[in-house]
């Protein structure tokens, strides 16, 4: 009878059985006088019963913080549990400032959209390029700012919401925007019209997705830090925009009014790097104290 218990093996009944055994021996004799069936169920009864917490086996709920390197994407729940928990808390340091432009401005860009009856009649008055916008002041916009140098090697936690390129009226509305790896981008159809968004991207995946005008929703993410991936329509060539891809959440896009802001900034000394999709790319350097705010401007010309 007790060999053919110690053949089911259910949370290590066979090692438990044995050792519970070895210790009750001297109570199993006393009982033998007993008669078979009695001295069996007292046993197994005893036996059971009689394994105290030290025969258990060691088991701790503690889940041990993993380390993850920059790119690495978590694979399962509990890897991006590990990664929130590791984060560090927010600095209360931050960079503001404006972007300018300086030199002779070249001419915005007329866009012709009568090839699509549906463009034409969503963009009633004309339409210029977002590729300059220079404002009277000389302040340019849609210039992607982030930190390109100097952070710690750490994981970031990924924000839950999603960023949002739309298409309306015949355009990407952001025109510049950024966002985290593993972050979720939803691309929106708001337009009456065949769209569609092509990534030519070099470290990340491609994707060219064709959305009809019932089709008003789909999402794709980015895996690897890019800065920049463009996007292009196909089916109307005057719609572009382009993606800042980063692997952690120090990044603005310069306004209307050319101003930017990298909030919760941890504090050292890191590089700053302002990027425009016809200037180009320049960069300064800067440094932080615990607590404190710096203004840094940039000024492009043309090249």
């Amino acid at each position: 009878m007790i060999r053919k218990l110690a053949l089911y093996q259910y949370d290590n009944f066979d090692q438990n059985f044995v050792s519970a055994w070895q210790r009750n021996l001297r109570f199993i004799y006393i009982i033998k006088g007993s008669s078979g069936f009695c001295y069996i169920l007292i046993c197994v009864i005893y036996l059971t019963l009689g394994c105290s917490p030290q025969d258990q086996p060691a088991s701790s709920n503690a889940t041990p913080v993993k380390a993850f390197e920059p790119n690495q994407l978590p694979t399962n729940k509990s890897d991006s549990a590990a990664i929130n928990s590791a984060t560090q808390a927010a600095g209360s340091n931050a960079i503001s400032g404006r972007v300018f432009f300086k030199g002779q401005a070249p001419p915005p860009k007329l866009i012709r959209m009568n090839q699509d009856a549906a463009c034409v009649q969503e963009e009633e008055t004309q339409a210029y390029s977002e590729e300059v916008a220079i404002n009277s002041d000389g302040t340019l916009a849609n210039v992607f700012v982030y930190i390109r140098e100097g952070l710690r090697r750490q994981r970031y936690e990924i924000p839950q919401a999603p960023v949002i390129l739309d298409q309306r009226h015949c355009r990407y509305t952001p025109h510049v925007f950024g966002i985290q790896v593993g972050q979720t981008l939803k691309i929106l159809n708001s337009d009456p019209t065949f769209h569609n968004v092509h990534a030519s991207a070099q470290k990340n995946k491609t994707f060219n997705l064709g959305m009809s005008k019932v089709e008003k929703m789909k999402t794709r993410t980015f895996d690897q830090t890019e800065v920049m991936i463009p996007l292009r329509c196909n089916v109307h060539p005057w719609m572009s925009a382009y993606a800042g891809v980063l692997d952690h959440p120090f990044y603005s896009v310069t306004d209307s009014t050319g101003s930017y802001k990298l909030q919760a900034v941890p504090a050292g000394a890191c590089v700053i790097a302002a990027w425009h999709e016809v200037f180009g790319s320049i960069v300064q350097e800067i440094k932080l104290a615990e607590n404190e705010t710096k203004t840094l401007d940039f000024i492009f010309t043309r090249r």
